[in-house]
């Protein structure tokens, strides 16, 4: 990889990895541009109530790097916007990137009125679409950057109640669609990861009892800005468990579906069967797994899991 171009460095996929890559990048001199296609950067880590092995809530290391961010100069972050072409090679990339409207400006000053008169909701993704939002919405509570984005999809033919309920001209509706192009020195993939579909495994019951969720539903009805306000609560009929089972390898190590190991799921349940014990400590705990593999410092999750004795790890 070539960087002895004045070009900036591209990084595509504005979650943890990319962000850590950007500041990272940007301290030792150089220029970067920090593309993200959600209309925040995050990613799924802004999404989970707390990471391992600490057991921090996410937001503590990511306010940190947005503060990074906003101190240096030498980053620029498109949100809403995709790799749409990419050409050239190692020191002389040409990237064309598709920004698509966000139909509030810089000008926003977070004051809510336009989500105040907005006749119309939407699901809300950044909860797995386990709650609703206004078509004029914040992300989430500490958003970078942070503004509100009008989902026009879900707006009303011909609505602009919330162009005239904003005080400060904000609001824009007839922003178009953008596309820019780049010259970069380098081109950094940092696209993230994806749920696997949990309805393709039958024997589970995902998709068919309402008390089944995945790991990453599991996250959000932990975090405190979740659908439940963090009350760990069945969603059937809002009531807390009286017992959770854990089933580890759900579509992993499984030819009929993904061959190889995740890496990350054993710790990830162990952390969520201590938000359990936290919530519920009279619920029954059990984890059913192949092999527990928690190497290195996630090893503590584990001994203390299998310590405690209201958690059974089979």
């Amino acid at each position: 990889m070539s960087l002895g171009t004045g070009h900036p460095i591209l990084v595509v996929g504005g979650g943890i990895a990319g962000i850590t890559l950007a500041v990272e990048a940007a301290e030792t001199g150089r220029d970067v541009v920090l593309i993200e296609k959600e209309a925040y950067l995050g990613g799924r880590v802004a999404r989970m109530h707390q990471y391992f092995p600490k057991l921090c809530p996410a937001s503590c290391g990511l306010e940190i790097n947005f503060k990074h961010i906003r101190n240096n100069p030498r980053i620029t972050v498109l949100t809403q916007a995709e790799l749409e072409r990419l050409g050239g090679g190692p020191g002389e990339y040409e990237a064309v990137v598709r920004i698509s409207p966000r139909y509030v400006s810089g000008a926003c000053t977070l004051c809510g009125d336009c989500a105040n008169v907005c006749p119309a909701e939407r699901l809300d993704d950044f909860n797995d679409g386990l709650s609703k939002t206004k078509a004029a919405y914040l992300p989430h509570t500490l958003a970078f950057p942070s503004l509100f984005v009008i989902d026009r999809k879900a707006c009303p033919e011909g609505c602009r109640a919330c162009v005239e309920a904003c005080r400060y001209g904000a609001v824009n509706l007839d922003q178009q669609v953008e596309r820019r192009t780049i010259r970069a020195s380098a081109v950094v993939a940092a696209t993230g990861w994806r749920p696997y579909d949990a309805t393709k495994l039958d024997n589970l019951g995902f998709g068919k009892y309402r008390n089944v969720v995945t790991n990453f539903i599991m996250e959000r009805l932990a975090a405190n800005n979740g659908p439940t306000g963090g009350k760990l609560v069945r969603p059937s009929d809002g009531k807390a468990p009286e017992s959770v089972a854990f089933v580890q390898c759900a579509g992993s190590r499984d030819e009929n579906h993904l061959p190889y190991c995740s890496a990350v799921c054993c710790a990830a349940s162990l952390k969520q069967a201590s938000y359990v014990r936290a919530a519920c400590p009279d619920a029954r705990i059990t984890i059913f797994y192949i092999d527990i593999r928690t190497p290195g410092r996630l090893e503590d999750l584990y001994f203390k899991a299998a310590s405690d004795g209201g958690v059974s790890v089979r």
